[in-house]
């Protein structure tokens, strides 16, 4: 949180005089105690996005002769959950009776049906995915669950990239509304692409963020654009506790 600095003497405030939950700050310099302002505030929660952040779980870490592989695994919880209301219906119609009135020609549809849902609901939740980084190249690609190889989907020259961050966006409106993530890369000549596009935690991206300017030995430094959804940040401090706790 050095970013964060004294409203009075514009001196920076270190971390441990700091204290979010309260929404103060107390600067030694000027031996007070002051409210933490919003800019304060967004600036401490930019600090935050460059800790460190440790490897998840599902995310496999393939390293060999120089170059990795990062694999990022299928939630088997959350495929889980997305089947687990199919089969309570499938076990609720067969001890109601409802198979029996299915004979022949009308049996079959039905089971079609109940198995294009499933492989509906595991195309959306059972995929997988891997990011391959050597000295020269930097790829994304993905797998789907019936398939055994992956299939590329980006490839930057890993030599021109020069920072990688993480921006959020909002999908879908009203009530429906949710927010995912993105990794993105530039790269000399001004580009600016996804490398991995509506992941549903940023948590996941920001390891692979940290990984791969780690291996490119690429200088990490904070993006404008990498707090999440700041253009609709209610400009309170609760809001910014939330963002710390949810990152």
């Amino acid at each position: 949180m050095k970013c964060t600095k004294c409203n009075t003497c514009n001196t920076q405030v270190g971390e441990k005089n700091i204290d979010l939950k309260n929404k103060i700050l107390f600067c030694p310099n000027c031996n007070v105690y002051q409210p933490i302002s919003v800019p304060g505030a967004i600036n401490a929660l930019k600090e935050s996005l460059k800790a460190k952040v440790d490897k998840p779980e599902h995310i496999n870490v393939i390293e060999f002769d120089g170059n990795s592989i990062l694999v990022i695994k299928p939630s088997r919880l959350r495929i889980t959950l997305s089947l687990i209301p199919i089969l309570i219906f499938m076990i609720v119609v067969f001890f109601l009776g409802g198979f029996r009135h299915l004979e022949g020609g009308a049996l079959l549809p039905f089971l079609g049906s109940f198995l294009l849902i499933i492989h509906f609901v595991l195309l959306s939740s059972a995929n997988g995915t891997s990011i391959a980084v050597t000295d020269d190249l930097l790829s994304y690609s993905t797998k789907r669950y019936y398939k055994k190889s992956y299939t590329l989907k980006l490839s930057i020259d890993a030599q021109d990239a020069t920072q990688l961050y993480v921006k959020s966006r909002n999908i879908g409106s009203g009530s429906e509304s949710s927010t995912v993530f993105d990794l993105r890369v530039k790269s000399l000549g001004n580009k600016d692409q996804v490398l991995i596009e509506g992941h549903n935690k940023s948590s996941d991206l920001f390891f692979i963020e940290q990984y791969i300017e780690e291996f490119l030995d690429i200088d990490d430094v904070i993006d404008s654009s990498e707090i999440p959804n700041v253009s609709t940040l209610v400009p309170s401090v609760s809001d910014v506790i939330k963002l710390l706790k949810n990152r």
